[in-house]
């Protein structure tokens, strides 16, 4: 998870949301809300911690990025190729699952 300062929350842990989303340019209800999410093993030499990651995204990127249309989760590396091919921007959880009741 990144992190962002939020206005509202200060120093606060973020959630990847489509660009449509972040520029409020299309209504979504919570029904519609797409999310994948991805389970990340992180290893150091002291420990192994697995990291639930997601993304938050819009019909729109169904459509223009091929998307899955369900919430479902994914593999590592089909998670990372979502991340890098979609336009996602960090903001503040708390205020986005708040937006959307969560």
């Amino acid at each position: 998870m990144s992190v962002t300062v939020c206005e509202h929350h200060g120093k606060v842990g973020a959630d990847q949301i489509c660009s449509h989303l972040a520029a409020n340019r299309i209504d979504v209800s919570p029904l519609k809300l797409k999310v994948i999410r991805c389970i990340q093993v992180v290893m150091d030499d002291d420990s192994t911690e697995r990291m639930r990651l997601s993304l938050f995204y819009c019909g729109k990127c169904v459509e223009e990025y091929g998307f899955p249309s369900e919430n479902s989760e994914i593999s590592d590396q089909r998670f990372n190729d979502m991340e890098r091919i979609g336009p996602f921007t960090g903001v503040c959880y708390l205020c986005f699952r708040n937006l959307y009741n969560l």
